[in-house]
C-alpha cells in the first residue's frame, strides 16, 4: 500500500480495514485507508510458487505462514496490468524462456 505507518507491533487490522468486494468480477475490490480511497486487485502466484510472512533480523529469519495469493492496493487508480506487481510476476515467464537451455537442434 503506498504509505508508511510509523507503528511496531500487531495492528487490529479487520477491525480497522475492510475491503468491499464488488458483485462484478471485473471491477476492483475497493476500500479506503486513513479516508484515501483504494482499489485492489487478488494476484494468485504461479504455479510452483509460495509466498511466505518472514519475521527476524540480522540474517536470521524464520517462516511465519505462507499464502498463494495476496492483494495489492492503488491508491490514485484502478489495478492494471501496467502495473509493477503484475509486471513484476510477468519477469517470472520471461526469466525462465531467457534461462531455458538451448539444444543446438533449436539453432536451426
Amino acid at each position: 500500500m503506498p504509505c508508511r505507518v510509523k507503528h511496531r507491533g500487531e495492528a487490529k487490522v479487520s477491525e480497522y480495514f475492510e475491503a468491499i468486494i464488488q458483485q462484478n468480477e471485473k471491477k476492483p475490490l475497493l476500500s479506503s485507508f486513513r479516508g484515501y480511497p483504494l482499489c485492489g486487485e487478488t494476484i494468485k502466484l504461479p504455479q510452483g510458487f509460495v509466498g511466505v510472512v518472514v519475521d527476524g533480523k540480522d540474517n536470521e529469519f524464520k517462516v511465519k505462514s505462507n499464502f498463494a495469493e495476496f492483494t495489492y492496493w492503488n491508491w490514485d487508480k484502478n489495478p492494471s496490468d501496467s502495473d509493477t506487481v503484475p509486471q513484476a510476476f510477468k519477469w517470472i515467464s520471461i526469466a525462465a524462456a531467457i534461462h531455458k537451455p538451448i539444444k543446438p537442434c533449436d539453432l536451426n
